[in-house]
């Protein structure tokens, strides 16, 4: 019987093996040379309709699978990202595209006119723009926070258009 139960055990085993598909994986290794705006690359998310969205230090990225589109800062145009830096990207439950910049600046790029929109902050405490750990980070609800470390954290009022310790709930 135990001879019975190895064999019925060894044959199981061998039948998943070989019904395991071997798998093929390719990886490209898109570069400069390859049309990103640079080789450090922050961030990066895709949106609903496949687009991946990169942030770099010299600006944002949209790929589409075969050519890339760049959002530079444009000094005299307003609707551009007022620094090329991209530090986070975050889409949020209603698929804005949020993007955080080195400098502490936070807003939403409009995917479909390819504008920026800042939404200010207000900290209760003075904060450096040059602060290493900042990040953006959403909750199951959609709530929105930008998270300074070893600083605080603020909420987006949607209605108000900004982040603020005041919209803190907890």
């Amino acid at each position: 019987m135990p001879k019975l139960i190895s064999t019925i055990a060894g044959l199981f085993v061998a039948i998943i093996a070989i019904s395991q598909d071997a798998g093929q994986y390719s990886f490209t290794h898109y570069t400069a040379a390859s049309g990103l705006l640079s080789n450090q690359v922050n961030t990066i998310v895709q949106d609903e309709e496949g687009y991946i969205w990169a942030g770099t230090t010299d600006g944002l990225q949209r790929y589409d699978g075969v050519r890339y589109k760049a959002f530079r800062r444009t000094e005299k145009d307003s609707s551009t990202i007022p620094s090329n830096p991209v530090w986070q990207l975050l889409i949020d439950k209603k698929k804005n595209l949020w993007v955080l910049l080195a400098d502490g600046r936070v807003g939403i790029f409009n995917t479909k006119r390819f504008t920026f929109r800042e939404v200010p902050a207000h900290f209760k405490k003075p904060v450096s723009p040059n602060t290493a750990v900042k990040r953006l980070i959403t909750d199951e609800y959609g709530n929105m926070f930008y998270l300074i470390a070893g600083s605080e954290v603020i909420t987006w009022n949607e209605k108000a258009n900004e982040f603020s310790y005041i919209h803190n709930f907890f």
